[in-house]
C-alpha cells in the first residue's frame, strides 16, 4: 500500500490521478496512484505495481526521461541529476 505525501500547487485539480516512482531503494513503482490535493500538500494514495532494476531505471521512470537526457557521452549521469545512492 502506498501512502505519502507530496507538494502541489494551488490551481491544480483537487484529485488526479499519477504513478509514483520511489529513487531510493527498493525502487518501488505505483501505477496508478491518485493525490488528493489539500492546499499546497498532497496525499498519494495507491497499491505498489511493480520495482525498477536498480537506481538507473528508477530515475529514468521518475523522470519520464529517455537515457540519452540522462547520460553524457562518457555513460556518467549528467551533472544537475543526483544519483542516491554511492557510485561504484
Amino acid at each position: 500500500m502506498l501512502l505519502t505525501t507530496t507538494r502541489c500547487q494551488r490551481d491544480w485539480p483537487r484529485r488526479y490521478r499519477t504513478y509514483y516512482q520511489e529513487t531510493e531503494p527498493p525502487y518501488r513503482r505505483s501505477d496508478p496512484a491518485t493525490v488528493y490535493r489539500l492546499g499546497t500538500r498532497g496525499l498519494v494514495v495507491g497499491r505498489w505495481t511493480s520495482r525498477a532494476q536498480d537506481e538507473h531505471q528508477a530515475l529514468t521512470d521518475a523522470l519520464g526521461a529517455r537515457p540519452a537526457t540522462l547520460l553524457g557521452s562518457d555513460g556518467q549521469l549528467l551533472p544537475n541529476y543526483r544519483r542516491n545512492s554511492p557510485e561504484n
